[in-house]
């Protein structure tokens, strides 16, 4: 069985244990994103009729109902805080409970393993094995939340772009479906090699550091401290190249989220006439 399916059964295992609460999480994310949507769609259909009902003349004004749609606003508002402190709170207490399990069970899955394995690892790429690589478990944890969130969001949305038009709705649902498209193939071709490439460098980085500090004194003894300047500042300028790119991807997933938002408004306006 190889280390990546051992690690993924643990990963699957954790997230089993703390299903409870990440199914909490889900529901408590869903419950934020549609009260958002919900919270914006009512308030702009609030100011647009209290204009129309203004520009109407005084009749027409002392009779618009504003108390309802004012509790309602209120109401959503109170939901989204809530729901949010809800969805962090179980979020991270079924990441935080997880990682107090995995971190042991990884160090044991690696120390259990061939010998050849664990030792053809530097010290600097298995530091970031327990480290970096835990800390992302813990992202991946708390962000479970997300698919059951923007989906709810989703069809939130979709629904009261119906409202005004059955085009509308329907321009929303293919907006987003090309933006998801869009995302998933800039993180399978950018972000995800820049993400595998930033792991190395940096596990590359602390073993060429740690190794140099091992034999600082022979270093000086030999006047080679140049020599190991050069070797760190080599080390350094590879994770810093990753990190560049890494940092390229996350802007390129940016501006196409800004562009998918500029198609969704571009065909969702006309429309919705």
């Amino acid at each position: 069985m190889s280390r990546r399916v051992r690690i993924g059964r643990l990963i699957a295992a954790q997230a089993q244990e703390q299903r409870a609460r990440l199914r909490l999480a889900a529901a408590a994310g869903a419950v934020v994103t549609v009260s958002a949507v919900c919270l914006l769609g009512l308030s702009g259909w609030f100011i647009t009729g209290a204009a129309f009902a203004g520009a109407a003349g005084a009749a027409a004004a002392q009779s618009f109902n504003y108390m309802m749609p004012s509790a309602i606003i209120r109401l959503l508002a109170i939901l989204r805080t809530g729901g949010r402190y809800v969805e962090r709170v179980a979020g991270h207490e079924a990441a935080l409970k997880a990682l107090a399990r995995l971190r042991p069970q990884l160090f044991r899955a690696i120390a259990d393993g061939p010998p050849e394995a664990a030792l053809s690892l530097s010290s600097g790429e298995m530091s970031a094995r327990l480290v970096q690589d835990v800390d992302a478990v813990q992202t991946l944890f708390v962000r479970r939340s997300v698919p059951v969130s923007l989906g709810a969001g989703a069809a939130a949305a979709i629904v009261l772009a119906s409202l005004a038009t059955p085009w509308a709705g329907l321009a929303l649902f293919a907006a987003m479906a090309v933006a998801c498209i869009g995302g998933v193939l800039i993180a399978r071709r950018l972000a995800e090699p820049a993400g595998r490439a930033a792991q190395v460098a940096v596990g590359v980085l602390k073993d060429r550091l740690a190794a140099l500090e091992a034999v600082t004194p022979e270093l000086k003894a030999y006047g080679l401290e140049g020599w190991a300047a050069e070797q760190a500042t080599a080390a350094a300028a590879d994770h810093d190249q990753a990190q560049i790119a890494l940092t390229q991807a996350a802007g390129w997933m940016a501006a196409w989220q800004a562009v998918a938002v500029a198609l969704a408004v571009a065909l969702v306006v006309p429309a919705s006439a």
